[in-house]
């Protein structure tokens, strides 16, 4: 009533020849509910029924064309159905392209006749941001700067076109609220959605565009292996990162099953809480509300910090792989791949180490117990050790949360009471305000049925194949709604909901960070062995001895008169270092606390067994026999020569110095003798030592004379 009135009113002010209806849309879902990765895009007119009937005076009815009786109603479909048109337009196109370009082929229709300049048109759209655009590029007066705008082609049209006519108003109208003319023009570009002949809308742009040299685009396959170019009415660069994001979309669903990226859930999501689930709860300002309803406070870091770890738990719930959880989707998959390699790798190990917080919570109530029976004396020390499982828990999402693991069982629990009281209040809004959506609640109570499995079982934990049931609840992702209800009490029920689960993955999120703390405690010495284990791997294969290979190289060196190095004897071990156990007892782990110093040892030197200690390898025999595996063959016998090279340089390095030390012990005696002759030759000369003691001490009595030096006796 409210449009019809709005319509009339405006007809008052600007007498109105002509009148449309517009729409675009497209199919996002097939007819099974299943996500279509290309929909197709259509557009709808619809300009009211052409004339039909003749109305007679006295009566309301409207007779046939004779004016005897009512009109049949395949003349008033014929009649409808003339003021309806419309057109299928490329795949690649949004649905507003579709709404700006309905609008634009309904003012190209009405400024192609020949009375366009006095026609004023009425045209009723139900997409507020086409029209917003429409008019702000209206409002800027001429088409020029239009180039760099979205959709500045179909701007740039719909303006020429709208200048061709006397005078056009647009009205947006809300869609889907039982409006008869825009009901009409969805239906027909609901029913062209099924046309296989698709328009020619880039050339319809083309045309009317006349302030560029050029517009870009793209190509597309089209029917019998052809191909047709279709413009491109976006921004270069912003184009180019939406067409890669929907190659690497494209790619990924070739490979991803239906819901591996959804918690298990397929077909259509409740996308307003999948959505809302991942927002923060404070505002543009920063400001929270207070949950005791008190005063609005400021977001802190913790709040930032808590709200990220929530979401990682939520998106990690979808793919079930989180950071910080080791065995996960992901190591599965890399699991697999090692076991048909036919190696043992990282994932190896780590599945053969299993939950390292189960472990530790295991170790600990064994020591309890061990110590609580030594004490009555019941026990002895080999009686406690007991082997590791074949199959250990692996740390999954599952093993976590279902509180299968011994570490973390009070947080599992915690979570499980969270996940009992919200999902049964989120139930009971769903089954409140939408009935008809069973899908919904069935999710919703599984998950709560779940949850009071896990509370009344006698351990506490759920069985970790029924995870799945829970999944979808933590992550978000329940199936759509099938109720017909208004748009604004969808969105508080979706926000109510959305408020429900999230405190349920809080308490998931809380868990899984409490485990990791639990196993960050045990897991170091294991990250310190996978780190070395491939050095250590290298060193003891290179020092691995062989009898024979030891007995052949020991013949080879007599024959060459060489003796046996200290690095050829074997290690002896003293019988006071060994411990005893009796038969058939397993032997507890070792206490030794070894330390490998990560440094690179070039064993192609003589290298003695002192030099070996130095770095970290005490009295080992070195497997030459390997080294010719790793080094290439021959590599025993360049070692041999090098060694004898380096022994005949050392005898002769001792030679020389020996000479040396001879040379001047003889050149030490020669000077020495020398000295002494020189001596007695100056004891013999009594004149000339006379000679110069008198020449000093003429210089004395001088210096003295002249003051130099003072006389004796003076103060």
């Amino acid at each position: 009533m409210k449009v019809a009135q709005t319509c009339l009113a405006l007809h008052v002010s600007h007498q109105f020849t002509h009148f449309a209806a517009t729409d675009g849309g497209e199919d996002k879902m097939a007819e099974d509910g299943k996500y279509v990765p290309s929909p197709r895009v259509a557009y709808g007119v619809f300009e009211g029924p052409t004339r039909f009937g003749k109305s007679v005076p006295g009566d309301a009815q409207v007779k046939d064309p004779n004016g005897i009786g009512p009109c049949e109603e395949g003349e008033i479909r014929t009649a409808f159905g003339a003021g309806m048109w419309g057109g299928k337009l490329p795949n690649m196109w949004e649905p507003i392209d579709a709404e700006m370009y309905a609008i634009l082929a309904y003012l190209r229709k009405m400024a192609s006749a020949s009375d366009a300049q006095s026609r004023r048109c009425l045209v009723l759209c139900d997409c507020k941001p086409a029209l917003q655009q429409i008019e702000n590029a209206h409002r800027k007066g001429m088409p020029e700067g239009l180039r760099d705008w979205e959709r500045g082609g179909l701007l740039e049209a719909i303006a020429y076109y709208r200048s061709k006519l006397e005078a056009v108003v647009f009205m947006w109208v809300p869609a889907h609220v039982g409006i008869a003319c825009n009901a009409y023009a969805d239906a027909v570009a609901t029913a062209y959605l099924g046309n296989n002949d698709t328009e020619d809308a880039s050339k319809v742009v083309r045309d009317a565009v006349r302030t560029r040299p050029c517009m870009y685009t793209v190509r597309r396959e089209a029917a019998e292996n052809t191909e047709k170019r279709e413009i491109v009415d976006r921004r270069t660069y912003g184009h180019m990162c939406k067409s890669a994001h929907e190659w690497v979309c494209e790619q990924y669903r070739k490979t991803v099953r239906p819901g591996s990226h959804t918690a298990g859930v397929a077909g259509r999501l409740w996308s307003e809480v999948a959505v809302a689930s991942l927002k923060h709860r404070w505002d543009n300002k920063m400001r929270l509300p207070d949950e005791n309803g008190g005063k609005d406070r400021r977001a802190t870091f913790d709040d930032v910090g808590d709200h990220n770890v929530t979401t990682k738990t939520i998106l990690g719930a979808r793919v079930r792989q989180q950071v910080g959880v080791p065995h996960g989707a992901h190591h599965r998959r890399i699991l697999e791949g090692e076991k048909k390699r036919g190696m043992r790798g990282p994932a190896t190990r780590s599945a053969f180490w299993g939950c390292r917080a189960c472990k530790a919570a295991r170790d600990e109530a064994t020591k309890e117990a061990r110590e609580a029976r030594r004490r009555r004396g019941e026990l002895r020390d080999w009686d406690d050790w007991k082997q590791e499982d074949s199959e250990p828990p692996q740390a999954s999402l599952a093993h976590i949360l279902s509180g299968s693991c011994a570490g973390n069982k009070e947080e599992a629990r915690h979570f499980m009471r969270k996940l009992d009281k919200h999902t049964a209040r989120a139930t009971a809004r769903v089954e409140r305000e939408a009935p008809d959506s069973k899908d919904t609640a069935t999710f919703l109570r599984r998950a709560r049925a779940a949850s009071l499995k896990a509370k009344g079982s006698r351990f506490g934990a759920l069985a970790e194949e029924e995870y799945d049931k829970i999944a979808p609840v933590i992550a978000c992702t329940l199936p759509a709604l099938t109720d017909s209800i208004p748009e604004r009490k969808r969105g508080e029920l979706a926000g109510e909901v959305t408020s429900e689960l999230q405190v349920v993955g809080k308490a998931a999120s809380m868990a899984i960070q409490t485990w990791m703390r639990n196993n960050d405690k045990t897991k170091a010495r294991a990250e310190e062995r996978e780190k070395n284990i491939g050095w250590i791997k290298r060193l003891f294969t290179a020092w691995r001895v062989s009898h024979t290979e030891r007995t052949k190289r020991r013949a080879e060196r007599k024959e060459a008169g060489e003796d046996d190095s200290e690095e050829d004897e074997p290690v002896e071990i003293q019988l006071s270092a060994v411990t005893m156990h009796p038969k058939g007892t397993p032997a507890p782990a070792s206490s030794v606390e070894a330390q490998v110093f990560e440094e690179r040892v070039d064993l192609s030197n003589d290298m003695t067994g002192r030099q070996m200690i130095a770095v970290g390898v005490r009295r080992l025999v070195l497997a030459r026999g390997e080294l010719d595996r790793l080094e290439g063959p021959g590599y025993a016998a360049r070692r041999a020569e090098l060694r004898r090279k380096a022994k005949e340089a050392a005898r002769t390095r001792d030679r020389q110095a020996a000479a040396a030390s001879q040379n001047e012990a003889e050149e030490s005696d020669a000077t020495e003798e020398e000295a002494t002759r020189e001596s007695t030759t100056r004891r013999g000369r009594p004149r000339g030592g006379t000679k110069v003691e008198a020449r000093i001490g003429e210089g004395l009595r001088r210096e003295i004379g002249r003051g130099g030096r003072p006389r004796v006796g003076d103060g």
